[in-house]
């Protein structure tokens, strides 16, 4: 039972419209495109993880 609320929960869900992206996401998606911002050094540090899992920026407290 519980299983058919989660389904049904899914359905009518924000997830459930995944594959229509914000205008807005889709144009900071084209200008790091443009920019390159995935190859910059400063980007990865913020964004990515180091080989070992972590990242140099803890983001604890800034989403509530």
């Amino acid at each position: 039972m519980k299983y058919a609320f989660f389904m049904l929960g899914l359905t009518f869900s924000p997830l459930s419209f995944s594959s229509e992206i914000n205008p807005d996401i889709q144009h900071y998606i084209a200008q790091a495109e443009t920019q390159h911002l995935d190859q910059s050094t400063t980007w990865q540090r913020l964004m990515y993880a180091n080989p070992q899992g972590h990242s140099e920026v803890n983001y604890s407290g800034y989403f509530l």
